[in-house]
């Protein structure tokens, strides 16, 4: 086996300046936003401070909202769900997927996550923004589940799971308890699945 199978492919040239843009955009708006207030920023602030001008901005974030909620693990998080051994079933695979991705928060940029979920959970239109972002993930879950089980997204155990998923995740984030026990709480509801709802 070469070395070029062995390593995992970067991204490329395209791909590595949208995600500086991405995390360069939130990480700066946090800033902002912790010192002045979220709404007393703007985009025309972010853009300033950033360098990044305001119509690229939008062409990566829909709105100030998006901004905050952007989460940079969504995409690898599916990816590392797909490469979960085909030996395990869904919910030990997502397990998995949890573990590895919060193995990669602990060491990634704790402090603009930190920041990011305060915000979410102090500013009104950004936790009822939050709730209508989860509670539209059952077709993302239903489709990745189907595909890793060759059913259809609109299998009825398939669905099934994919909202008691949507439920749990909303469950834990209307929660005000200590987000450093996400990962835990995450992990105990999931292991109570397993023994209930095989897919």
């Amino acid at each position: 086996m070469n070395r070029q199978q062995i390593l995992p492919e970067r991204p490329g040239i395209r791909e590595q300046k949208r995600q500086y843009i991405l995390n360069t955009v939130q990480r700066e708006a946090l800033a902002l936003f912790a010192k002045r207030g979220y709404h007393a920023v703007t985009v025309e602030h972010i853009a300033k401070t950033t360098g990044i001008s305001r119509s690229t901005i939008f062409r990566h974030f829909a709105n100030k909202e998006a901004i905050v909620l952007y989460d940079s693990l969504d995409s690898p998080l599916a990816d590392t769900f797909r490469h979960q051994p085909a030996s395990m079933t869904t919910v030990e695979a997502l397990r998995a997927t949890l573990k590895e991705a919060f193995s990669k928060a602990q060491m990634a940029d704790n402090e603009t996550h930190r920041q990011r979920e305060v915000l979410i959970h102090d500013i009104p239109e950004l936790r009822a923004a939050r709730l209508n972002e989860l509670a539209s993930n059952i077709d993302a879950f239903a489709a990745l589940i189907a595909e890793r089980t060759s059913k259809t997204p609109d299998d009825l155990k398939v669905r099934t799971l994919a909202s008691a998923l949507t439920g749990i995740a909303i469950g834990i984030f209307l929660d005000d308890k200590a987000q450093a026990d996400n990962f835990k709480r995450f992990d105990a509801a999931l292991a109570g699945l397993e023994s209930s709802l095989r897919v």
